[in-house]
């Protein structure tokens, strides 16, 4: 009989256990030398199983977590994605002589745009439209300040540049450490004269259609945010 250890590292990882009761003499020094060399290889293989057998427990385990905090994502993008929903007025809408269609495509579930449109008086209707810097959960919540702010603002009986540089205003008091920007449009429709008047604060330009004749709005401020 003998009894060889399986060492890796100086610990012990197993036993190799030899028993011969039929023949003597079998184990003889260049046996035994070469079972330990056998003992040292399947030390190192029992080790390396070891090891590979932990490895695979933590990956499930890290995968799970990382699935966890996905389906965590998934279900706050997905409450952001209705809160904003909420805020956002109706895609088609009739507005006294006015007919509203609109369509919001975001990149992801939620995205950094917003639009509004409201009779502010008789015959008068405003049109907003903002775009926060960045895109996802980040820019959306900022989408909803920027709504926030501009409800406060949106039926004063002000000229839209005067709108624009209030909602400034507002935003550079209350979140300017937050560094939110956004550029944004503010139009007036009023039918009963004619006239659409309209500004810009860096925001991309638009552009009117009248019978056979196409207009460009042009942007014509820095976006919001930046200068008092």
């Amino acid at each position: 009989m003998i009894c060889i250890p399986l060492l890796h590292a100086g610990e012990l990882k197993g036993i190799l256990y030899l028993e011969n009761q039929l023949v003597k003499g079998v184990f003889t020094e260049n046996n035994i030398q070469t079972l330990k060399l056998i003992a040292g290889q399947a030390a190192i293989l029992i080790e390396n199983a070891n090891l590979y057998a932990e490895l695979e427990t933590k990956v499930a385990k890290r995968t799970a977590e990382l699935n966890n905090t996905i389906n965590l994502l998934q279900k706050d993008l997905l409450y952001a994605q209705k809160i904003q929903d909420r805020i956002l007025p109706k895609p088609e809408a009739t507005l006294g002589k006015i007919y509203i269609l609109t369509k919001y495509v975001p990149m992801a579930q939620v995205g950094g745009d917003i639009y509004d449109y409201a009779e502010i008086s008789p015959g008068k209707v405003r049109i907003f439209l903002a775009d926060a810097t960045g895109h996802g959960v980040q820019a959306a919540l900022v989408t909803m300040l920027i709504k926030s702010e501009y409800e406060s603002l949106k039926y004063l009986d002000l000229p839209p540049g005067e709108i624009i540089s209030e909602l400034n205003q507002e935003i550079i008091a209350k979140y300017k450490t937050l560094k939110s920007f956004f550029s944004c449009l503010v139009a007036d429709v009023d039918v009963e004269q004619g006239i659409l008047s309209y500004s810009a604060a860096g925001h991309p330009d638009q552009f009117y259609l009248s019978g056979n004749t196409i207009t460009k709005l042009s942007r014509n401020g820095p976006i919001i945010g930046i200068l008092e």
